[in-house]
């Protein structure tokens, strides 16, 4: 009886490797992202881990290594004499849904060739990530030209650009060490495993960290505080950018509805957004009319992938390339005294 108990045992352990050997060389290919650890410099709060092997077929198609700093660049931020222009953002700007050489990142390194681009997007960094991290980016790259920060909202939460002001804005944790980033780093399969199954307990849940607050432009007239805290949060970037010329990149949804048309601009709460920064010299880039000129035109929109729902998700090569093109359009302007 025991002799036969060992055998099952045996037979179910070997079974369980075999099972995640197998799962493991399907997630190399089809989604691996590895592990992430703690940022030591502050510039954002975590970084992946140096030359990580990325891939994903999940949504969009990629396959590439992060740079030695742990981050979607060419090269080495770290290793170059100068940093001109230092862009900053979410998973947008991380970029692992399109292949290396199509991210706005590298594009404005090839459009503006006398400057230096580096990209420290990276996963869940919303505007308030970025700016809460802004003093400790700008201490470790020390941008001479430009600060670039991407959002997807114009209409921001309160209170987390009170969490910002205060200090208190809880930073991404990292399994920096102990059974999980053993687990994440050595069983490609297991990451892909857990965050599926986290997908499907919380399938009824409603709101992420990274969807927009729950109002419109029409609407935020009714906050009484907002505004006295959004001109608080965008004096922060003023006075942490200091000569450096920071530039607001906005890029709204692009879901065409059962009609084949792209929902109308919250053209409110772009103009309200755009006329605060300015009011601290910081320019506004609204890409809604890039992105409806591109659907109107050529029938493509600037987020989504051919294995994904039509327009949602990520910004993909066309949306990156626009975004380049009017970040370059815009430098070169201001360079040449065009505005």
């Amino acid at each position: 009886m025991v002799l036969k108990v060992l055998r099952w045992a045996g037979k179910a352990v070997l079974a369980g490797i075999t099972a995640l050997v197998l799962l493991s060389a399907v997630a190399l290919v089809y989604s691996c992202t590895g592990v992430h650890i703690t940022n030591e410099t502050g510039a954002t709060d975590y970084r992946w881990e140096p030359n990580q092997f990325r891939s994903n077929m999940a949504e969009g198609f990629s396959w590439f290594r992060m740079n030695g700093d742990g981050f979607n660049n060419s090269f080495d931020c770290s290793e170059v004499e100068r940093t001109d222009i230092l862009l900053m953002g979410s998973s947008h700007m991380e970029a692992c849904n399109v292949a290396k050489d199509r991210n706005a990142g590298f594009l404005l390194n090839r459009s503006l060739p006398q400057y230096v681009t580096c990209n420290i997007g990276i996963s869940g960094h919303t505007i308030y990530q970025c700016v809460d991290n802004l003093q400790a980016a700008v201490s470790v790259y020390r941008p001479s030209e430009y600060i670039l920060i991407e959002t997807d909202r114009i209409v921001l939460d309160e209170g987390r650009m009170q969490e910002v002001l205060a200090g208190k804005l809880e930073h991404i944790p990292s399994h920096d060490s102990g059974a999980l980033y053993l687990l994440q780093k050595y069983i490609p399969c297991f990451l892909p495993l857990y965050r599926n199954l986290e997908n499907w307990k919380g399938a009824s849940s409603v709101g992420s960290a990274d969807v927009a607050a729950g109002f419109s432009g029409e609407e935020i007239g009714k906050e009484d505080t907002y505004f006295d805290t959004l001109d608080r949060f965008l004096e922060k970037i003023n006075c942490i950018a200091g000569n450096t010329k920071v530039i607001i990149f906005y890029h709204p949804e692009t879901i065409i509805d059962a009609n084949g048309l792209l929902p109308e601009p919250d053209t409110e709460a772009s103009d309200t957004f755009q006329q605060m920064c300015a009011d601290h010299g910081i320019t506004l880039l609204d890409m809604y009319g890039d992105f409806a000129s591109l659907y109107q035109k050529e029938h493509k929109l600037a987020h989504g992938f051919a294995n994904t729902a039509v327009g949602y998700g990520h910004l993909n090569e066309e949306g990156h390339r626009l975004i380049a093109e009017r970040l370059t359009a815009e430098i070169k302007g201001e360079k040449n005294g065009v505005k």
